[in-house]
């Protein structure tokens, strides 16, 4: 798996590496933790009304032995986080989240996107807190970021967007119903110049729900997926 380092704008707190280590390991030992499984992930280059590229259309069904070279990482990533089984690409989280410019959360990015775009994925994945999160990730640097996913809001399992930038934290949500919350997630992400909206499904993409809209995106930003059990 190929790794970069990604150029860093802003400072922030590190922790000591074998805190979260400890902190992981800990929460994986009681149960607390769970593997996120993406089975499959599309990217679409789109035109300026949001109709895809259908040519330039770029699929990973996660079905070879190895993370395709088109994928990359923040930082120096643990191999083990990363599997990918019969059932797609599982990640396992660990307390790193985005935020750190010392260690590599668990997260996959694409090398290069290009504006517009549509993308796509489908996640099982079960939350245990509200600090628990999978789905995928909008980064421009840790400061700046976007995670669309699955969590726990109020209790109950959710879909979630949350931006932070600026030094602020926006948070939009839907509640699951129960019946949904064993089924997996697809997530749609649709960027139209400098904005971007996100939509879930629970029905294999018959239906989707809006998340929010219009969300500003910066033109750096890479996109990728990601879990972490540290949301803070």
């Amino acid at each position: 798996m190929e790794s970069i380092k990604l150029r860093q704008k802003h400072t922030a707190a590190v922790v000591p590496l074998a805190v979260m280590m400890m902190v992981t390991l800990a929460l994986q030992a009681f149960g607390a933790t769970n593997i996120a499984t993406f089975r499959w992930f599309e990217y679409v280059p789109a035109t300026a009304r949001g109709v895809a590229k259908s040519n330039v259309c770029m699929v990973d069904s996660f079905a070879s032995a190895e993370i395709g070279p088109q994928w990359t990482h923040i930082n120096d990533p643990e191999p083990e986080n990363y599997v990918i089984t019969p059932d797609g690409l599982t990640l396992t989280p660990t307390y790193v989240n985005l935020t750190s410019l010392r260690y590599s959360p668990t997260a996959v990015f694409l090398d290069s996107i290009a504006q517009p775009f549509l993308a796509a994925t489908s996640l099982r994945y079960t939350p245990v807190t509200e600090h628990d999160f999978a789905g995928m990730a909008l980064y421009t640097d840790a400061a700046d970021t976007i995670i669309f996913g699955k969590t726990i809001v109020n209790g109950h399992p959710a879909v979630v967007v949350r931006r932070r930038a600026n030094g602020r934290t926006e948070t939009a949500f839907q509640p699951l119903q129960q019946f949904e919350w064993g089924r997996p997630v697809w997530l749609r992400v649709k960027a139209y110049s400098d904005e971007v909206s996100f939509f879930y499904s629970t029905n294999n993409g018959s239906t989707w729900t809006p998340v929010a809209n219009n969300i500003p995106l910066p033109p750096d930003t890479i996109l990728g997926l990601y879990t972490t059990t540290n949301t803070r």
